[in-house]
């Protein structure tokens, strides 16, 4: 076992909160174990970075490992690894992940960055931890960039073929702290991962590059000895499914939900439902899906190739509400190309699914072009800052709405009301329902105090110990919403 130990680090976004394990450490941090070195994962949040970093930098580990994707996750590993940097120079500092897979030399123009893993790292990382420890030949490591007088260096390495070859150490973490609620009443809740990728094409998805469009599975056998290992030694109650797509195979999804005989939870395309599968579920009981609708108008539909049009939409949403599962409808506001009668269509959608399905709920953001996707470029032609720095990559926040859409009739602000009036309508609240329904259907957010008292209020409950509190905490359950101070 090799002296000094290697962390691996998920600086996470909302102090005081991780719904999911992390994932990508847990099979990296497995295979660095299985080579025979001491692994430490840190999943923290706001409110605990400085005493990660203080460990940190006490422990003096072999290098540290950030897992990073584009967005507000940059800001939180830049402010951990600039004050690791900070603090002891010596230490070196490696991020992996989507985002410095897809902006490897700008990542290693950062002073905070010494190294990073270009695409899956399970095996690039154990070759690079031997060659710190050795030789520091570092060029005999595929997949390993790094920056020598201004070049960089990043030699290729494909996806791992065979998943059977990599594995998820549950031991790595607590996955006590990652227990959550589904509103039907199970408490003892886990995420799981059982695929990588997606086979599909939509223009707006990161996987088109990062994953080339592969959909690749955990074994059947390996699947089933998790869950016999999650419900043995956590007693799960439920499952939520994070595969980018979990029912490409719906064969194998069937198998795997009837063995594990609990309800679950995962994304699930338009185009795929139909009745008979609908009951299926139900009977395997399949609690909620996340669906992606992202548009109401069928010509923007074509153009981010969803390969599914408005009538199919419908049919679908229809059939989710005869069999009652919860879902959360995802709606993408402000796409390049889209017109403001399009956005109203799209308005219109979530209007037809507040009518005809009770159990729906809403996540409408704003368009945000994620490097990687064949948007991105349509955006940058359109007008696109491009950061300039790694830090910058954090402009791309759905909640915060901090950056501006110059290819679009429609701003930030109005992004925001749509997203928050959707949810006050779905929240059943008779007197704010019919006020965020007239506001949506006239698209008029002119003196949005409504909504700014609304806010407030459900800021106000959602940090009481009251009775209120319980009540907003609740419904916040149920529509499965992060919910921080600043967004009043």
């Amino acid at each position: 076992m090799s002296k000094r130990p290697i962390y691996l680090v998920l600086a996470d976004t909302i102090s005081g909160k991780r719904n999911y394990m992390p994932y990508p450490l847990l099979y990296v941090g497995n295979s660095l174990k299985k080579a025979g070195f001491e692994v430490e994962i840190k999943h923290c949040t706001e409110d605990q970075f400085q005493d990660v970093i203080n460990e940190i930098c006490l422990d003096n580990p072999l290098f540290v490992g950030f897992s990073v994707i584009t967005g507000l996750h940059v800001s939180y590993a830049v402010k951990c690894s600039k004050e690791i940097k900070r603090k002891k120079p010596s230490i070196p500092i490696c991020w992996g992940g989507v985002h410095p897979s897809l902006f490897g030399e700008q990542c290693l123009s950062e002073d905070y960055i010494d190294f990073i893993i270009n695409g899956e790292g399970e095996e690039s990382v154990v070759e690079f931890a031997n060659q710190l420890k050795g030789e520091k030949e570092f060029s005999k490591v595929k997949g390993l960039g790094y920056s020598i007088n201004g070049k960089v260096f990043s030699a290729e390495r494909r996806f791992i073929s065979d998943l059977s070859t990599v594995r998820a150490d549950f031991t790595l973490v607590n996955p006590e702290e990652y227990l959550t609620e589904f509103p039907e009443g199970e408490k003892r809740v886990l995420n799981y991962l059982s695929s990588r990728g997606c086979p599909h094409r939509c223009t707006f998805c990161y996987n088109l590059t990062y994953n080339e469009r592969k959909w690749r599975t955990v074994p059947l056998e390996m699947v089933k000895e998790d869950i016999d290992y999650l419900k043995k030694n956590h007693k799960i109650d439920g499952l939520s499914f994070c595969d980018d797509n979990f029912y490409v195979n719906r064969a194998r999804a069937h198998e795997i939900l009837e063995y594990l005989n609990l309800p679950s939870g995962f994304e699930l395309r338009m185009d795929y439902m139909n009745d008979e599968m609908l009951k299926k579920l139900k009977k395997y009981r399949v609690r909620s899906f996340l669906v992606g609708v992202e548009s109401g108008s069928d010509r923007i539909q074509k153009m981010i190739k969803k390969d599914y049009d408005l009538v199919t939409t419908k049919r679908s949403i229809d059939l989710l509400a005869k069999y009652h599962f919860r879902c959360h409808y995802s709606f993408i506001i402000a796409l390049p190309g889209e017109t403001y009668d399009e956005i109203k269509e799209s308005v219109k959608c979530m209007l037809y699914i507040i009518r005809n399905h009770k159990e729906g709920t809403f996540t409408p953001g704003q368009f945000l072009p994620y490097p990687g996707a064949p948007l991105y470029d349509v955006a940058v032609k359109a007008g696109f800052k491009v950061p300039k720095t790694t830090e910058g990559w954090s402009v791309l926040d759905r909640w915060n709405n901090k950056m501006e859409l110059p290819w679009s009739p429609v701003d930030t602000d109005f992004c925001y009301n749509v997203k928050w009036y959707t949810f006050f309508i779905a929240a059943r609240i008779k007197l704010v329902s019919s006020i965020c329904k007239l506001r949506l259907k006239h698209l008029n957010f002119k003196f949005p105090i409504d909504l700014k008292i609304f806010m407030l209020l459900y800021n106000l409950g959602y940090h009481s110990n009251l009775k209120v509190g319980k009540i907003v905490k609740s419904i916040a359950k149920v529509f499965q919403l992060d919910v921080r101070e600043n967004k009043v």
